[in-house]
């Protein structure tokens, strides 16, 4: 899969350099003209004055292969991760809660990643007729009463549903979840 895309990659940045000037990699493509006064009347000849060129650069070819062994590292790590089965269930919430705009949240999980910092994923539901926009808090305790919080803006449409997922920096093993909203 790897070297496919990697041909791939190199066939479309051959195929446009063919299609450049001279059969090399052009630093640009097709220069083209953009008006900059709307009030010209449509019948009206532009004058070279009233135009302006912009270049659209053409990402090199160095610069493709890094992002994609970058994406495909990524995957890689990712894929670990889940077969390592690294996180353990510690707080299963399946209470809905009702919070300040009207969102219901819930319900929730909270895992324990390998390090020890928990792991929150919550359905957030809009049964509003507005779009709403806040900030979604959630402190996770342990038994001794250290906290952890962490924190993420939440855009939903008229009656959206989505789930987030949110990391706590802190080493607790959690027993409580406590939510907060803040209207933005």
């Amino acid at each position: 899969m790897y070297f496919a895309a990697l041909a791939w990659v190199l066939y479309v940045l051959a195929s446009n350099a063919v299609q450049g000037q001279g059969g090399t990699l052009a630093p640009c493509a097709r220069v083209e003209r953009e008006v900059l006064s709307a009030s010209i009347p449509a019948g009206a000849d532009l004058p070279q004055s009233g135009t302006r060129l912009r270049r659209r650069p053409q990402p090199s070819a160095g610069r493709l292969c890094v992002q994609f062994l970058a994406a495909k590292r990524a995957a890689m790590l990712h894929d670990f991760v889940v077969r390592a089965a690294t996180e353990r269930v510690r707080v299963l919430d399946e209470h809905i809660y009702r919070l300040s705009p009207g969102v219901l949240v819930g319900p929730a999980v909270v895992t324990t990643d390998f390090v020890g910092s928990p792991i929150v994923r919550v359905r957030v539901t809009n049964p509003n007729a507005d779009a709403v926009t806040l900030l979604l808090e959630v402190r996770v305790a342990d038994a001794a009463g250290h906290e952890s919080a962490a924190s993420t803006v939440v855009r939903l449409s008229a009656n959206d549903t989505r789930t987030f997922e949110l990391l706590c920096p802190d080493t607790v093993i959690p027993v409580r979840l406590t939510w907060h909203t803040m209207p933005l």
